[in-house]
């Protein structure tokens, strides 16, 4: 039953979009959510560099406004590498970037330094990038918690009015 609604939830949020993909919610009636260029933000680093060039602080001060604005609103700050960097740069890249938004204003518990070394496809490193970019941090609270029957997947009958919960507040945020 809770697997239907949600699904019946996701195709209402789909055949209510207007055929522009914003990727995420922005600006609206329910007041300002995170905007999705926030995660399309690239800080460039040269390669082996740690320092922020003048295109980079350029870039954090949207990233700066953004999280001033909205106080809830938390981010992951993946620091990258190319294959051929030290793996240890790109936690320090991550921590560099994070050390800057917080010398400007952002809370420190809106933030969080992560590493994010290149992918491996069919057991190849890819290239990568010598940057950081950012992940937007989304979380759902359940009042109780949601437990499941040992060695079932089924959910639970108790959990159907938390899940229902959950499909309205998306619908609400997300319309």
């Amino acid at each position: 039953m809770a697997a239907a609604l949600a699904n019946a939830a996701f195709i209402e949020l789909l055949s209510r979009r207007d055929g522009k993909s914003t990727g995420g919610p922005e600006v609206g009636n329910g007041g300002v959510r995170y905007p999705k260029r926030l995660e399309e933000v690239v800080i460039p680093f040269a390669m082996g560099s740690l320092k922020l060039e003048a295109k980079a602080r350029a870039d954090l001060a949207f990233v700066t406004t953004a999280l001033k604005r909205d106080r809830k609103l938390k981010v992951r700050v993946l620091g990258c590498t190319v294959h051929t960097e030290a793996g240890p740069v790109a936690l320090q890249r991550s921590k560099a970037v994070v050390a800057h938004l917080n010398t400007h204003g952002v809370l420190r518990q809106q933030c969080r330094a992560e590493a994010c070394p290149p992918a491996m496809i069919h057991g190849l490193q890819e290239h990568g990038m010598s940057a950081v970019r950012f992940t937007v941090v989304q979380s759902l609270l359940f009042a109780k918690r949601l437990a499941f029957e040992s060695g079932t997947a089924a959910v639970p009958s108790k959990a159907e009015p938390m899940l229902l919960k959950v499909i309205a507040t998306m619908v609400a945020e997300c319309l």
